[in-house]
């Protein structure tokens, strides 16, 4: 029995280690154009979506998993950053199940009321962006710019965090009044 525990462990241990050697580093929207996935009402949304000149927000993209413990823990994080921070777009994405039910359950156990629920169904956003382990973090600027890929727990109300998005908020503001 020990001996196939420590052999899973190892085996997950290796493949985490791969997987985190081969993530794409940070690349711009242009990456991803076109490449679409859907709100909770069925709809195809991109990511230009949100960034388009209309409304030029800095983006925060939550990838998450509904068996995910972390990713289970942060998305309470992920609303109180949208609601502290409402100059800045919050997108979290589920990239494992095409299943409403399972996103809405998810957030009814961790008690997330105000975020909307965004679904890659098909995996093909996933794919894209490069995207293997959860939960992920990827900050765009206003630009479109990929700034931060953060894998694995972060401390979304940290002060350094905070700071710098709404530095990002600000110069976002300050580039429209011009």
């Amino acid at each position: 029995m020990r001996p196939c525990r420590f052999l899973l462990f190892f085996i997950s241990t290796v493949c985490t280690c791969f997987a985190a050697l081969f993530t794409p580093p940070c690349h711009g929207l242009e990456l991803y154009s076109g490449v679409p996935f859907y709100d909770a009402t069925g709809n195809k949304v991109a990511l230009e979506d949100f960034t388009a000149a209309s409304a030029p927000k800095p983006l925060v993209l939550f990838a998450w998993k509904d068996k995910c413990a972390m990713c289970r823990i942060m998305l309470p994080e992920v609303e109180k950053l949208q609601a502290l921070n409402p100059d800045i777009k919050v997108i979290p994405l589920m990239i494992d199940s095409p299943s409403l039910f399972a996103a809405r359950k998810v957030y009814a156990l961790t008690n997330t009321k105000h975020l909307p629920i965004y679904l890659d169904t098909d995996g093909d956003f996933a794919k894209a962006a490069g995207i293997l382990s959860t939960p992920l973090i990827i900050v765009y600027n206003k630009e479109g710019d990929a700034i931060l890929r953060a894998k694995g727990f972060l401390n979304l109300s940290s002060s350094d965090f905070c700071a710098k998005l709404n530095s990002l908020a600000k110069e976002t503001l300050k580039g429209e009044q011009k």
